[in-house]
């Protein structure tokens, strides 16, 4: 075997490590790729699920909220009655001569 030969068979064998070299690096990368994906898809799928969640949240606090300011107001309505009928009362006793002199 001559000396070109034999560089020959060795850049033969160094090209062919290198490219088995080069698609296992392939194979982990397109493996790597793959689980990224699904990670990301399973991150995706959980953030729609959570801004769902919270906003099925937000609607249900916002519906009490409502409710608490129409009973507010309601309540509200009912103590105006009830202060008017007092004030009313104390006014109608000091003109019939209940209120001190």
């Amino acid at each position: 075997m001559t000396t070109i030969e034999s560089r020959l068979d060795r850049i033969e064998s160094l090209l062919e490590r290198h490219i088995i070299q080069a698609e296992a690096d392939r194979q982990t990368i397109k493996s790597v790729v793959r689980e990224l994906v699904e990670n990301a898809e399973a991150d995706r799928q959980a953030f729609i699920d959570s801004i769902s969640e919270n906003s099925e949240r937000i609607e249900t606090l916002t519906e009490r909220f409502d409710r608490f300011v129409e009973q507010a107001a309601l309540d509200r309505q009912v103590w105006q009655a009830e202060i008017r009928r007092i004030w009313e009362y104390l006014l109608s006793q000091g003109k019939n001569g209940g209120s001190p002199q």
